[in-house]
């Protein structure tokens, strides 16, 4: 039996032009769908998820605000900036996120980085305000348009062993950089290398302040609740959800708690015995838009591509991380961040 073969002839460049024309719209519609998660989940959201997404919220929104002004003095910024740059990102991450575990807004390793980047440049024409918003919109730019053209594919070829070894030097410097603040020790700059940060604390340890114990006091009670949590749900499995709840709002309790005895140890002082914020300007008086004049440019362009490799690293190494259990895409999370 003789086999007959049929040469079909290649589609000329005027046909395939004509079947991708055709097809543009529904590859459109599917390219804005994938940049916006919030459209396949959203109308499948349920009441049932309402309690715990409240209490999530209203835990996140206590710890973000003390954090955010944390870290905008970390990037040696006023710490009303950090609240702005928390409450953009917050509004903002649910239309374009795919991961529930990433933190969008001020990150120790980013305010680091652009802390590092103030004071190097440190000029008297531009302050550190200026600098940081044009170096973050350059830099969220250049992000942009890598997720949008999906470059964003070549995270995937990011090794585990890198992602492992960069989370766990991050855990380092961010511990070591808050070592000062802990045992209350001033005149240390948390944008220098990590080894000089632990040198300087352990010279500085005879002028540990009372700082130290509120420090002590508030990490043993985020360990003993989180380890007692495990515990009590192992034995009390009909209990899980009340407890689960209870470990979830042990970082809102231990901030509410230390505020309000923070302000009555010092009701009726001139002095503080204890570090404190002070005054944060209220409103939104400080936001305005970057400047991009050709000498600034100048200026924090050495610092573009390291800022984009680290924003990108430091997320998508978490969303790979939680994306193994729970099917995030880290391409996406390129996008998020950006916005």
């Amino acid at each position: 039996m003789s086999t007959i073969y049929v040469n079909h002839e290649p589609p000329t460049y005027k046909e395939q032009l004509v079947h991708t024309a055709r097809r543009f719209p529904r590859y459109a519609k599917s390219y804005v769908q994938g940049l916006f998660p919030i459209v396949g989940w959203l109308p499948r959201y349920n009441l049932t998820w309402l309690t715990g997404d409240l209490i999530a919220g209203i835990t996140v929104g206590v710890i973000v605000v003390p954090q955010g002004m944390a870290y905008a003095k970390v990037a040696q910024l006023p710490p009303e900036y950090g609240l702005y740059s928390s409450f953009v990102g917050l509004c903002i991450y649910c239309f374009f996120a795919t991961s529930k575990d990433i933190s969008i807004g001020p990150t120790a390793v980013m305010s680091l980085l652009i802390g590092q980047a103030i004071l190097s440049i440190g000029t008297a024409e531009y302050s550190a305000p200026q600098i940081a918003s044009c170096l973050t919109l350059f830099s969220g730019l250049v992000t942009l348009v890598i997720g949008l053209i999906r470059l964003g594919v070549l995270v995937d070829f990011i090794p585990n062993p890198a992602i492992a070894g960069f989370m766990t030097g991050s855990c380092i410097t961010i511990i070591i950089g808050q070592l000062p603040k802990l045992f209350g020790i001033t005149g240390i700059k948390s944008s220098l290398a990590a080894y000089l940060i632990l040198g300087y604390t352990l010279k500085g340890l005879p002028h540990t302040q009372l700082d130290l114990a509120f420090g002590a006091v508030g990490l043993v009670w985020l360990y003993t609740v989180k380890y007692s949590v495990q515990y009590l749900t192992r034995r009390y499995p009909k209990r899980e959800r009340l407890l689960f709840f209870f470990g979830i709002a042990r970082n809102a309790i231990l901030v509410i708690v230390g505020t309000l005895i923070a302000y009555l140890i010092n009701l009726h002082k001139t002095t503080s015995p204890i570090s404190i914020l002070k005054k944060v300007p209220s409103g939104f008086r400080q936001m305005h838009p970057p400047i991009t004049t050709p000498a600034i440019l100048s200026l924090i362009a050495p610092y573009i591509v390291p800022t984009v490799i680290i924003l990108i690293l430091e997320h998508v190494a978490i969303a790979k991380s939680f994306g193994r259990v729970n099917d995030y895409k880290s391409k996406q999370t390129i996008i998020t961040i950006v916005c």
